[in-house]
């Protein structure tokens, strides 16, 4: 929850993934050269392209990954082992 005075509850409530996240309005905690921060089975195509920046589509393709697994109760699609 974060103070939002704007509003009368005082609060807004964010919902975030399971991946690296922060506030947009503010500086990442990391310069990005310190490996990966987050959930594994959750990482974008760009977490793991050297060079390639995340951004808003990283964001949307694991809300992606995350509404699949709601919808479709696997146990986790990229946790899976052959066979």
């Amino acid at each position: 929850m974060i103070t939002d005075p704007s509003i009368s509850s005082g609060y807004q409530l964010k919902l975030i993934d399971m991946d690296f996240s922060l506030l947009a309005d503010r500086r990442a905690p990391w310069h990005g050269h310190q490996g990966y921060v987050g959930t594994d089975n959750y990482r974008s195509p760009e977490h793991m392209t050297r060079g390639a920046i995340p951004g808003p589509a990283s964001d949307i393709f694991t809300c992606g990954l995350m509404l699949y697994e709601l919808l479709a109760k696997p146990s986790s699609i990229l946790d899976r082992g052959p066979g």
